[in-house]
């Protein structure tokens, strides 16, 4: 019989949202991605449904994964992120700071979530992606390609946003916002701004990379 990679205290428990959740302890090492050492504390699972006994998935700090979601594979949920109804969290991805993962959203491949973003509904994520800010991904939304997105981006529709990579190989993401407004984020070897950019400028972009995207052309 395999061994175990964690254990549920259920001397350790919160009462969190109307559910009891119980501290994890780890029974082994994280070889791979030094996560977790045996007798190390995690963060809360409501049952051992949250969290696969294979692979190296983890959860640490304060983070929750509640009701039927499920964390497997290779992915993190740290920091004071959560995880809850039927949220599925797999392969490579790292869930951390205080967001929110919930609803039947599907997060899987490479992906970071982080700062106070939020993924829910029947989002689908999948593909190099990072997500951060105050962003919500919702509705229906399959986003399967590389995008990288800051502010607060609002995506329920493909014509929400538009990933556009130029000659340098730096990543422009033009999102529509909470607001009805433009998000630009711009990404260059591995860090993002969200830098300040005027409408003149916008048109520039997109006759410089030929566009044709339905949101873009609405928004300016």
């Amino acid at each position: 019989m395999k061994t175990p990679k964690y254990k549920i205290d259920k001397t350790q428990s919160i009462e969190h949202k109307g559910r009891t959740l119980y501290r994890i302890i780890a029974l082994c090492d994280d070889k791979e991605n030094n996560e977790f050492r045996t007798g190390d504390m995690g963060g809360y699972v409501q049952s051992e449904h949250n969290l696969s006994q294979s692979g190296f998935a983890w959860i640490t700090d304060n983070a929750k994964a509640y009701d039927n979601a499920r964390i497997e594979g290779h992915a993190c949920l740290t920091h004071n992120a959560e995880a809850f109804n039927n949220a599925l969290i797999k392969d490579r991805c790292y869930i951390k700071n205080n967001t929110r993962v919930y609803g039947n959203a599907v997060v899987q491949d490479v992906i970071t979530i982080q700062d106070n973003a939020q993924v829910f509904d029947n989002a689908f994520l999948d593909g190099t992606i990072s997500i951060g800010g105050t962003c919500k991904i919702h509705g229906d939304i399959r986003i399967e390609e590389e995008l990288r997105l800051r502010g607060d981006s609002d995506i329920s529709d493909r014509k929400h946003y538009l990933p556009i990579f130029n000659m340098d190989g730096d990543l422009w993401a033009f999102a529509r916002t909470q607001t009805g407004g433009i998000d630009v984020t711009l990404s260059s070897a591995g860090r993002y701004a969200n830098p300040a950019i005027t409408i003149d400028e916008l048109r520039a972009i997109k006759y410089r990379f030929q566009s044709d995207s339905d949101f873009v052309s609405r928004a300016i």
